[in-house]
C-alpha cells in the first residue's frame, strides 16, 4: 500500500514536470499526451486562445496537495501582451484541482484565481482569466 503511494506520487510529480516543461518550451505536440481526449480539446480551445495574445510566458507549476487519483496545484503565469503599441504585463496565480486516469489529466477545474495586468507605463489593473 505505501509502495502503491509512493509510487503514484512519483507519477504525478512527473506530470507535473512534464505539464510545466512543455508550456514553457512550447511543445504543444507532446502536450495531448499529459490529457486524456476530452479533457485535451477543452485545455487546448483555452490554451490556444490565451496564446493568441499573451507571448514569452513562464510557467511554475508546484502541487499543493497529491491525493490518489488528484491533485491540487499551484500554477503560476508570468507573461506580457501588446495592445495599441501599449505593453502589458500579465501576472496570474491559480489554484487548479486535477483528476488524473492511468496518469494522465482526465477533468481540471480552477478553483482559486488571481490575476493582475497592468501596463509599463500606468499602473492600471485589470483582472484576466487565462487557462
Amino acid at each position: 500500500m505505501i509502495s502503491s503511494a509512493l509510487s503514484k506520487n512519483i507519477d504525478h510529480q512527473l506530470l507535473i514536470n512534464q505539464l510545466e516543461g512543455y508550456l514553457n518550451h512550447r511543445k504543444d505536440n507532446l502536450l495531448k499526451n499529459l490529457f486524456l481526449q476530452k479533457s485535451f480539446n477543452k485545455f487546448n480551445k483555452q490554451y490556444f486562445n490565451f496564446r493568441k495574445k499573451y507571448k514569452d510566458t513562464k510557467w511554475s507549476i508546484q502541487p499543493l496537495r497529491n491525493d490518489q487519483n488528484k491533485l491540487l496545484l499551484d500554477i503560476k503565469i508570468i507573461s506580457t501582451r501588446e495592445i495599441n503599441d501599449q505593453i502589458y504585463n500579465l501576472h496570474s496565480k491559480q489554484t487548479v484541482k486535477i483528476e488524473t486516469y492511468k496518469n494522465k489529466i482526465k477533468r481540471y477545474k480552477v478553483i482559486d484565481e488571481e490575476s493582475i495586468l497592468n501596463s509599463q507605463k500606468s499602473p492600471l489593473n485589470i483582472n484576466v482569466i487565462s487557462p
